[in-house]
């Protein structure tokens, strides 16, 4: 961080500069576990049909049945190229995020050591090292954070108990703002930069133009969901109704 201050630039505008880098590093990842996460929600009708009928022979105590069908799924996502497994990449930038963490608690703690903190941030909040004296900040990064969970091709994907849970998790984070109000506005404006950073990443999958950039379907081909929109986007055809006048005898 010190190195970007160097050219010029102060502590506020160097923390920005590193969120937007992890982030744009990590970005592939997310979007890998986004895009599988999408192709799953396309998929939810032939996976709820498979998930019930595996109840059904659970319950049943049919355990070929029940191989069967999973093998069924199995050959479903290697169909459309689904590996559940890249759920699990994104992960991988939880490490950093708590390293560069750290970081900043280490800056806002030792002023005497790192003085811009108390000169180079941004607006209303120019003391890096203090909580934000108007709680905008962590309004807006819980906003932001709120918003990207519920945009989140994940979100759709959990049902029964589990979707339910999801359901009302987003509301957490505005439970957290009387605690994030406490933290120095470094750390706060780091979440902010790095939620905002995903929210536009995630507004990708929002639009058809996006999606085609990113080599998916509006449907995946051959799945319910696709027969269900081409048959309700089918015209209908009328038949047409001759209507023929009868024709009167001439009058001699």
């Amino acid at each position: 961080m010190a190195s970007i201050q160097t050219y010029g630039l102060g502590m506020g505008s160097s923390i920005v500069i590193f969120s937007l880098i992890m982030r744009s590093i990590f970005s592939p990842f997310i979007v890998l576990g986004q895009v599988t996460a999408k192709k799953n929600l396309l998929l939810t009708p032939e996976m709820n049909i498979y998930k019930e009928e595996i109840m059904a022979a659970n319950k049943a105590g049919n355990k070929e049945k029940i191989m069967q069908l999973n093998k069924y799924m199995k050959e479903l996502r290697h169909k459309y190229k689904i590996k559940n497994v890249y759920h699990l990449v994104p992960l991988l930038q939880i490490g950093p995020i708590i390293y560069f963490f750290w970081t900043l608690q280490e800056l806002a703690y030792h002023v005497d050591v790192y003085p811009a903190m108390l000169t180079d941030g941004f607006l209303w909040f120019q003391n890096l090292s203090e909580p934000d004296p108007y709680f905008i900040l962590p309004v807006l990064s819980a906003v932001s954070t709120f918003i990207t969970i519920h945009k989140s091709p994940n979100s759709g994907q959990a049902s029964g108990p589990a979707g339910v849970y999801m359901r009302y998790m987003k509301y957490i984070v505005f439970l957290g703002i009387p605690i994030t109000s406490t933290f120095p506005a470094a750390i706060v404006l780091n979440w902010f930069i790095m939620s905002f950073f995903q929210l536009s990443l995630n507004s990708i999958f929002l639009t058809d133009r996006g999606l085609k950039l990113l080599g998916l379907p509006t449907y995946l081909p051959g799945s319910i969901l696709e027969r269900h929109n081409n048959a309700v986007k089918a015209p209908v055809i009328k038949p047409k109704v001759l209507q023929h006048k009868p024709k009167l005898p001439k009058n001699n």
